[in-house]
């Protein structure tokens, strides 16, 4: 199934459904459940996402199957390290304002990482592991909106904005690495090395 088919599919789906999160927001909220230490059955997120769909026709069930496609999708990337937010969720150069307004990419995707991440209970962590998702959490809310940006960027707003959407990728696989692979013993130490290889390669890219 071609990307093409699987958004437009993913989109009629929410269209059907009673919150109809926009398209960057269940990218989002995908990514963001690569994130949890234990996972999720679509069961438990599809009502998180999307809340009631009505499925009325045997020939919508394809949309389903296309979400699951964009979830594997998801999954895919979190195991491969390509963490990176999509194409479209940019910042502006000239002012980083702009890409903040209501239902833009970039504080649609955030907003639907934080909402997938919601699903962690905080109180099974550890300190490594609540730094980790207080840093990247941290990222994901100053790109929610303008006024939580205001107040997080500060005097020198542009440049800390361009800073911290550079830093999203390296707290984003810290928090994948300490919430979800660091109790995990089949995790080698040569899979450590290079999962951490790669991330520098990430990070530097």
């Amino acid at each position: 199934m071609s990307p093409t088919k699987i958004r437009n599919n993913v989109i009629k789906l929410s269209e059907l459904s009673t919150k109809q999160p926009n398209y960057y927001f269940i990218q989002g909220y995908l990514m963001g459940l690569g994130v949890l230490p234990q996972m999720l059955p679509p069961s438990e997120w599809q009502p998180d996402l999307f809340g009631d769909i009505n499925l009325q026709k045997e020939s919508e069930i394809k949309y389903l199957e296309s979400l699951m496609a964009l979830y594997n999708q998801s999954m895919d990337k979190v195991i491969q390290n390509e963490l990176k937010m999509p194409t479209k969720c940019s910042l502006s150069k000239q002012d980083y304002r702009d890409s903040l307004k209501p239902n833009m990419p970039l504080p649609s995707y955030c907003k639907g990482v934080l909402q997938a991440l919601k699903n962690i209970n905080k109180r099974m962590l550890d300190a490594g592991q609540k730094q980790a998702l207080n840093n990247l959490s941290s990222v994901l809310k100053a790109f929610s909106n303008e006024k939580a940006a205001t107040k997080e960027f500060g005097e020198f707003a542009q440049y800390n904005a361009q800073e911290y959407k550079r830093n999203y990728v390296y707290f984003m696989a810290d928090a994948i690495v300490e919430l979800r692979f660091s109790n995990d013993l089949t995790l080698s130490d040569e899979d450590e090395a290079e999962f951490n290889d790669s991330l520098g390669e990430l990070v530097s890219s």
